[in-house]
């Protein structure tokens, strides 16, 4: 699996996860928990814990008999007795079940490492603060019920295309909720999502962040080559659709599948977070910030406190600096 693959399961890959199959029980406790996220990748599939890898799974052969289990241990599991006796190479449904028994101890030891002090010490904050909402984002426009509701479906997250540079926080299918609209299953529009967590951020050349301006350039370059548009297409497709095969997609009745995407260009949302309006840090990048030609740059702001994507919610540049000047930058 290195970056750039194409993010797709093979379907003896994908069916070993469906009812029946040796990895079943592990789809259906990541259902069971919205706290977990499951995401593919190239030929393998990685479950998110508020933004941590608490799990990557992997065929070990194209047979598919057996599957390689591993995680990060950098949370401090790794001497705990009850990690070590697990069997990393699983082949046997025994072996699938005391992986499943040991998420809420993962997920304990995550927690720990999340806590503010643990936090503030080895000063990881921004990152985990900001993947706990990301997490968030996908579970209220994907997974819940809400998410019928929603515009947008999560696809994808911290994609990676490698040497092309297409790096994007979130990848969405926009299919606007309306009833005509939803029974549509052709020329089905998408989205390429930047979540910007707190002032530190959003300014272009700091330390911790390259800015808006530079996401923004970066994108252009990235879709303006067709080879990187149609890999990207057919990624969001495929992981669509094979996400709602495996019943990851709520409000989608279960044989409805996208049958294509629009060639319209996509939207690039971005999506601030937490943004303190007595900071001029936003204003100033908002000033001069470059247009785009290959994708139509939108502001999300969120529904009634909800992390639900509406396109009534999104706004232009122009839009966005009009209506809400004041949460901008409120002035001294």
């Amino acid at each position: 699996m290195a970056k750039g693959d194409p993010r797709i399961l093979s379907e003896k890959f994908k069916n070993a996860f469906l009812t029946g199959g040796l990895l079943a029980p592990i789809l259906e406790y990541v259902k069971a928990d919205w706290t977990l996220d499951f995401q593919i990748r190239a030929e393998a599939v990685i479950i998110y814990y508020h933004g941590g890898k608490i799990l990557q799974i992997k065929p070990s052969s194209k047979k598919m008999k057996f599957f390689n289990f591993t995680n990060e241990k950098k949370y401090g599991w790794k001497d705990d007795p009850r990690f070590i006796v697990l069997t990393p190479k699983v082949g046997v449904a025994s072996e699938v079940q005391k992986w499943c028994e040991m998420f809420p101890v993962f997920m304990s030891y995550m927690n720990q490492f999340m806590t503010p002090r643990f936090i503030k010490k080895q000063k990881i904050g921004k990152e985990t603060r900001e993947r706990i909402v990301q997490q968030q984002v996908v579970v209220e426009n994907t997974y819940w019920q809400t998410a019928s509701e929603s515009d947008y479906f999560i696809v994808d997250i911290e994609y990676d295309s490698g040497k092309s540079g297409g790096r994007f926080d979130m990848l969405a299918v926009k299919w606007k909720s309306s009833g005509s609209a939803r029974r549509r299953t052709q020329d089905i529009e998408y989205a390429l999502i930047e979540l910007k967590y707190g002032k530190s951020a959003v300014s272009t050349g700091t330390k911790n962040s390259p800015g808006l301006k530079k996401h923004i350039n970066d994108v252009e370059v990235f879709l303006s080559r067709p080879e990187n548009r149609n890999k990207l297409e057919k990624e969001i497709f495929n992981l669509f659709n094979q996400k709602h095969d495996l019943g990851l997609i709520s409000g989608i009745k279960k044989h409805k599948r996208i049958k294509s995407l629009s060639e319209k260009k996509p939207e690039f949302i971005i999506a601030l977070a937490n943004w303190h309006p007595q900071s001029k840090i936003l204003q100033n990048e908002l000033e001069d910030m470059p247009t785009m030609k290959y994708a139509d740059l939108k502001f999300a702001v969120s529904t009634f406190m909800g992390y639900g994507l509406f396109t009534e919610s999104l706004y232009s540049k122009d839009e966005f600096v009009d209506r809400f000047k004041n949460q901008i930058y409120v002035g001294d």
